[in-house]
């Protein structure tokens, strides 16, 4: 924001924040997701995910169905029905298998939570060091803002410069307020990344 008088510029505001390394993060998670999805969707054998403590499904791909000669929905609905197909001597042999792929994905899942803490830790980061480029700006046009009015006092300066000057510190002041809004956001999103804060 500009303040102008008489065509003469009194001073400048400008805040700028860096969202790069967010916008790198959400593209290289949709990019992850979406090799997963392809290669889950094409591959000739049954992918799936469960979730680790109580087993339930959570995705299946196509090739269940055709495998097993059953549903996907058979499947979602009760996690451990496929072993209905297995002969007996097999089934502890495949639960043991499923407890260990639990366990693998299980672990798939604190990789990936390292991997949304640090994400979670840089955007804080960024996020603190705009608010501070934030507080300095508004300190500076409130800075403008005590000159303007003291040389108005004296006679040097007009009214509209020092509402110009008013207007600056204010919008400064309302900058600082929303990049400190941000900044307890990213904190936030890390104490939930850290598991410090529910969803």
């Amino acid at each position: 924001m500009a303040g102008w008088s008489g065509g003469t510029c009194l001073g400048h505001v400008a805040v700028i924040v860096d969202e790069t390394e967010q916008r790198s993060a959400d593209e290289a998670l949709r990019e992850s997701e979406e090799r997963f999805r392809q290669f889950a969707e094409h591959t000739p054998a049954v992918v799936y995910l469960a979730e680790p403590r109580t087993g339930s499904m959570l995705f299946i791909s196509p090739a269940y169905d055709r495998i097993w000669g059953r549903s996907s929905a058979s499947l979602y609905a009760s996690p451990w029905s496929f072993l209905d197909a297995v002969q007996r001597r097999s089934t502890r042999a495949l639960r043991q298998v499923s407890v260990d792929a639990l366990s693998l994905g299980l672990t798939s899942l604190q990789i990936a939570a390292r991997a949304e803490v640090r994400v979670a830790q840089a955007a804080v980061v960024s996020a603190q060091r705009a608010l501070t480029a934030a507080r300095r700006t508004a300190e500076q046009a409130n800075e403008v803002l005590r000159i303007t009015t003291v040389v108005f006092e004296v006679g040097a300066a007009t009214n509209i410069e020092v509402i110009d000057a008013q207007r600056s510190a204010l919008d400064a002041e309302t900058v600082a307020t929303q990049t400190e809004n941000t900044w307890r956001q990213a904190r936030l999103e890390l104490l939930v990344a850290l598991g410090r804060f529910p969803r």
